[in-house]
């Protein structure tokens, strides 16, 4: 799922042209309240935040940000660009994540540690550009998001 975090009257427009083009679901938060309520209540895989979100509260991309575990942040412009426009950064955004995970990869340098989690990267991101291209894709497991992992070690410890 993709949500969409914008006080803009287009935001559903822009959410309608996200999914037929990326062919996801995607759902409008009106806030960053609601988007961060969103972003634990739901697997969000890419985080399309508008800019008129920063400039009406500076520290709204942050805390959205802080919540979004291994959700992708798009950032796009809602009061300048078309719907058609915005859901091309969407996609766009997410072949270009692609592609670095995957020259990163190929880093000899490249820790073990930071090599793990760009796999996790490349792996969402191919999974999302699977899903937009709307060819079938296999479940994958991945690694939880950090809050989640935070609930089950306090669960573990609890019990």
């Amino acid at each position: 799922m993709i949500l969409l975090v914008s006080t803009s009257s287009r935001a559903q427009e822009c959410a309608a042209a996200i999914e037929q083009k990326c062919h996801q679901s995607t759902q409008i938060a009106e806030s960053p309240a609601l988007a961060v309520e969103t972003l634990h209540e739901h697997d969000i895989e890419a985080l399309v935040i508008d800019e008129s979100l920063q400039h009406a509260d500076g520290g709204a991309g942050g805390l959205i940000e802080a919540h979004a575990g291994m959700a992708v942040p798009i950032y796009v412009n809602l009061s300048i660009h078309a719907a058609e426009r915005v859901a091309h950064e969407v996609n766009c955004d997410v072949t270009a994540i692609l592609l670095n995970a995957e020259l990163l990869m190929q880093e000899k340098s490249l820790p073990d540690g930071a090599a793990e989690k760009v796999g996790v990267i490349r792996e969402l991101a191919e999974r999302m550009r699977n899903k937009f291209d709307g060819a079938p894709v296999a479940f994958k497991p991945c690694a939880l998001r950090p809050h989640l992992v935070e609930r089950s070690q306090a669960s573990l410890r609890d019990n």
